[in-house]
């Protein structure tokens, strides 16, 4: 596969061709494009000094060329002429031989620079590249001088060669690895032949015959590099060197009618390319515990997987195992609160190197997240307070609303009946309506509900028992109340000492203070009195405070309809004597429009008034308004007694003895 050449401009000129000594690849169109230019001389405004010594008349007869690329003769070859020859002198093999007519120059700054890039993205790998006749003369025309001689460069001969190259690539610097330590020096990137002064007398660069190490090699330096340096191979030539004889001013620039390197062999692998990487995602996902599981696939320009490359998978920095070009890979978010958008790598490995090739970092077909649908307990929580209603965020970064727009939390006034609200909980506000997580709640507000009761240990007793009256709060509510209070004014036909047991808290003879009512809670006081008067005792009972809003009643209001009042009563008989005239009046509640009196439960006959004079014993009671007897609505708890007792003391045989005195 000849390479073409084509000289573009005296200072620049391509060669192409196809990558050798691979007959499976030629075909795949793995080119190859050498780009040679030069730099320097005269026309780009260097400074053309110090002309070697023994030059003869290279001064007067200098040209002012710059370096240039010609074919040499047709062949496929490149010479460098870094300083243009003629001779103007009849004979002119006698004038080449002596150096006579020539014109030369030295330029300090004149660089030569060979660039060898691979196509379709390939990249060399495993490089090992051979730089033949470093610092080394050919044979010089007709000139024994020339023969085998090297630094310092003779004016008479016809080529010379340089002693320094630069090693560049397309990742930047590289070291590079002698083949054989004793040809060349390596510092970073910097290729220095490497001869030895064998004879002690001074030249270092230059053993007497020329050569290094053995005529075979002829200054010949092997390198390599077994990484992959990407598609790109730099060299540039240059010959600073250091003072030799007759090179006195320490430049060992192009001072010799033709400069030349030689590139001899690169062998190196071809690594294969990505192309791309695609996965099998269809748009954003939801998660409620079941991975998402997804298939990358990484494509390459050429190449079989196992033979010329392995693939090394990293899911967010972690290596997968398998080295195959399709990964299948299982994802879920470590948590209900942050989403996660997968980061898939891909590491293309070139073989026989082993070495990394090329990278992917995220599929062509675009990125995706997945959405954790948060879950009540380990994200958030629910928190039922009174007349509110609201989300706390577990998690400290979730996006809460609710269909009320009151954000994560709702609230409705004491009294108001319950309602519903929607709260709309996600990971983030950016997620599909599908990965919202939506939860109904109710807020309400606590009821409040105290009630009490009122009872006696007896129906009935005497003027000098001893009688027990009892009241009972409950609080049948669903929210804890505080600072009840009970009034109890005790009537006046009882007495009392102090006497009392209380479950929970302080009584003072009138005030029964309860404090706390937790939901649930039952408290009750006992009260001992004893009656003092006959009639009915009748004891009410009222909760005349509390710190929060009861919902059937008002404390101290006295109304007797509702359930935090009670009363208790006790019928003591009025005790009439046998044979006296009753006259007792009995008065009912006035305002009232219905009145009925009873006697020994039966109504009495047109006693349908406010007020009765009852005429002889009994139990007598009233109803008012269609009430019910002894109900205590609309009717008396306890009737009135009237008993007859024995007022007169029972009748006594006293004996009387009689004497009669007769006197005369």
């Amino acid at each position: 596969d000849p390479p073409v050449i084509n000289v573009i401009s005296p200072q620049l000129a391509t060669i192409t061709g196809n990558v050798l000594n691979s007959p499976s690849l030629t075909d795949a169109g793995f080119d190859y494009t050498i780009t040679v230019s030069i730099t320097g001389g005269p026309g780009s405004g260097t400074s053309v000094t110090s002309f070697p010594p023994n030059a003869v008349l290279m001064d007067a007869q200098f040209n002012g060329g710059d370096p240039s690329i010609v074919t040499n003769g047709g062949q496929t070859a490149i010479d460098l002429d870094f300083e243009g020859y003629q001779y103007t002198g009849a004979n002119s093999t006698a004038d080449y031989a002596s150096g006579d007519n020539f014109t030369y120059f030295r330029d300090e700054d004149s660089q030569m620079m060979i660039s060898i890039s691979l196509s379709n993205g390939a990249s060399f790998s495993n490089t090992t590249y051979y730089l033949l006749d470093i610092d080394h003369n050919f044979i010089g025309f007709n000139d024994a001088d020339c023969t085998d001689v090297g630094e310092p460069n003779d004016y008479q001969c016809r080529y010379s060669f340089i002693d320094r190259v630069t090693v560049l690539s397309g990742v930047g610097s590289n070291v590079y690895t002698p083949a054989d330590p004793s040809q060349v020096l390596v510092t970073g990137d910097v290729l220095t032949s490497n001869y030895a002064n064998t004879n002690g007398d001074g030249f270092v660069d230059a053993p007497e015959n020329g050569l290094v190490g053995s005529a075979a090699i002829n200054g010949n330096v092997t390198v390599y590099n077994a990484g992959v340096i990407g598609p790109t191979l730099d060299f540039i030539y240059d010959d600073p060197g250091t003072p030799v004889a007759g090179d006195t001013d320490g430049y060992h620039d192009f001072d010799a009618l033709n400069q030349r390197i030689s590139l001899g062999v690169i062998n190196f692998d071809i690594c294969p390319q990505f192309v791309g990487m695609t996965d099998n995602h269809a748009g954003d996902y939801c998660y409620m515990g079941t991975p998402i599981d997804l298939t990358y696939t990484a494509e390459t320009e050429y190449g079989v997987a196992g033979t010329d490359f392995l693939v090394n998978w990293y899911v967010d920095g972690v290596l997968q195992a398998g080295t195959d070009p399709s990964l299948t890979y299982s994802f879920a978010p470590v948590d209900g609160c942050t989403p996660l958008q997968p980061n898939v790598e891909a590491v293309l490995i070139c073989l026989p190197s082993n070495e990394p090739s090329d990278t992917l970092v995220s599929p062509s077909n675009g990125t995706f997240t997945i959405y954790p649908i948060p879950q009540e307990g380990t994200d958030y929580a629910v928190i039922d307070n009174d007349c509110t209603i609201s989300i706390t965020d577990l998690c400290g970064d979730l996006t809460i609303t609710n269909d009320q727009g009151t954000g994560s939390s709702f609230t409705i006034n004491e009294g108001d009946a319950d309602q519903s609200v929607t709260f709309t909980i996600s990971s983030d506000p950016n997620a599909p309506m599908s990965c919202f997580f939506m939860e109904t709640l109710t807020a309400s507000c606590a009821v409040y509900d105290a009630a009490l009761d009122k009872t006696v240990n007896t129906a009935t007793a005497n003027v000098g028992d001893q009688i027990v009256f009892t009241i009972t709060v409950t609080n049948e509510g669903t929210g804890d109340m505080t600072g009840v209070q009970v009034t109890d004014n005790l009537p006046a036909n009882v007495s009392y000492a102090g006497t009392h047991v209380a479950s929970q808290g302080t009584f003072d003879g009138t005030i029964w203070n309860i404090g706390n009512l937790p939901v649930g809670a039952i408290e009750t006081l006992d009260i001992t009195v004893t009656v003092v008067e006959d009639g009915v005792i009748y004891n009410e009972a009222e909760i005349t405070a509390a710190n929060e809003i009861d919902l059937d009643s008002t404390p101290s209001n006295g109304t007797p309809t509702e359930d935090d009042i009670g009363s208790a009563c006790v019928s003591t008989p009025i005790e009439v004597c046998e044979g006296e005239t009753i006259n007792i009046l009995l008065e009912a509640p006035a305002g009232h429009t219905n009145y009925q009196w009873y006697l020994d439960g039966n109504p009495i006959t047109g006693a349908m008034f406010a007020s009765y004079t009852v005429t002889a014993p009994g139990t007598y009671t009233y109803t008012l308004d269609g009430g019910v007897i002894g109900s205590c609505i609309g009717s008396p708890c306890c009737p009135v007694v009237i008993t007859e007792i024995e007022c007169c003391p029972p009748v006594q045989c006293v004996p009387v003895s009689v004497s009669i005195n007769s006197n005369p």
